[in-house]
């Protein structure tokens, strides 16, 4: 039997038309007061569950601040992040070995690989250049 593909409702596809559109990783009230714009009724609740709907099938990508806050990612390919530890930015970064790493795993270790997540932490150009200022 084959498994279902998720149910887009309106407000999954807003949802994911908002975060295809800004891909500066929002925080669900940052994609809930955008939805709010163009549908006025749409509620907080209905966003968070909705984000957790879209994660639970693989379409949407949670990403967790280093302080636990939630971000939200298009799951639409295989890249990483570079967080800055001073202002919260994220950046994605694309890099090559991601399949070679599965398989590594698959093969040396047996596992069956359905995805991974990396992110990297430091300090991005402009919060490095205020921390210079500061210095001199």
């Amino acid at each position: 039997m084959t498994a279902q593909p998720p149910r887009m409702t309106s407000s999954r596809r807003a949802i994911l038309d908002d975060l295809r559109m800004n891909r500066s990783h929002p925080t669900a009230d940052e994609i809930h007061v955008r939805l709010k714009e163009k549908s006025p009724r749409i509620g907080l609740g209905t966003v968070y569950r909705n984000l957790e709907y879209l994660s639970r099938h693989g379409i949407v990508r949670v990403l967790r601040e280093p302080g636990g806050r939630r971000r939200y990612d298009v799951a639409d390919d295989g890249h990483y992040h570079l967080w800055c530890t001073r202002c919260g930015k994220v950046k994605d970064v694309r890099l090559v070995p991601s399949a070679c790493v599965e398989e590594l795993l698959e093969d040396d270790l047996g596992y069956r690989i359905d995805g991974h997540s990396l992110s990297f932490l430091g300090t991005c150009p402009e919060c490095n250049g205020r921390r210079n200022s500061r210095n001199e």
